[in-house]
């Protein structure tokens, strides 16, 4: 449902216990722009990614965990930005209600985000400020940083984040995604 149109989904089921699979290929049955990479057996955070850059074919990596939402105008947005930087920072909020999501709502500080300043670049001076989170990368900065960490399973925002700024690459805050 994004109203960019030019894009193509790379999901990687990675050895999940539902129906991801099968849903998958009925969509793509349907959509020349999907493709799947089916492991039986569960993996990192990091190793998926990775596999799944590399099918990729695109020139800006999107990352989304099975329980992400993203607004229909969100490929839009981080379109209109290509060029900015290497990497596009986008507010993100848990959509439960219960206590937890509100908990987590806090830690992750998506209302710190807000300030910020829409456009503003960051880089390896101040990009504490921003977090350390961005969910799209240029393919570009993406390989010459090496991907995700293998040897990191869980928590791999962090890390994958230190070497992108570490490399001299920059970030761009793109808050109506």
């Amino acid at each position: 449902s994004q109203t960019y149109s030019e894009f193509e989904i790379v999901v990687v089921n990675d050895g999940s216990t539902d129906k991801t699979a099968e849903i998958v290929k009925g969509f793509i049955d349907k959509h020349k722009n999907i493709k799947l990479i089916n492991f039986k057996k569960g993996h990192s955070d990091s190793l998926s990614r990775n596999k799944g850059t590399e099918k990729a074919t695109g020139s800006t990596l999107v990352f989304l965990d099975a329980d992400a939402y993203i607004e229909k105008n969100f490929l839009r947005e981080i379109s209109k930005n290509i060029g900015k930087a290497d990497a596009f920072i986008t507010i993100n909020f848990p959509t439960s209600k219960t206590l937890i999501g509100k908990i987590l709502s806090k830690l992750i500080g998506p209302q710190r985000k807000l300030k910020l300043k829409d456009g503003k670049i960051y880089d390896r001076k101040n990009h504490e400020e921003a977090g350390s989170y961005f969910s799209c990368i240029s393919k570009k900065a993406f390989k010459k940083i090496g991907g995700y960490d293998k040897d990191v399973f869980y928590f791999t925002d962090g890390p994958f984040a230190q070497k992108f700024y570490e490399k001299g690459f920059k970030a761009v805050l793109v808050k109506n995604a």
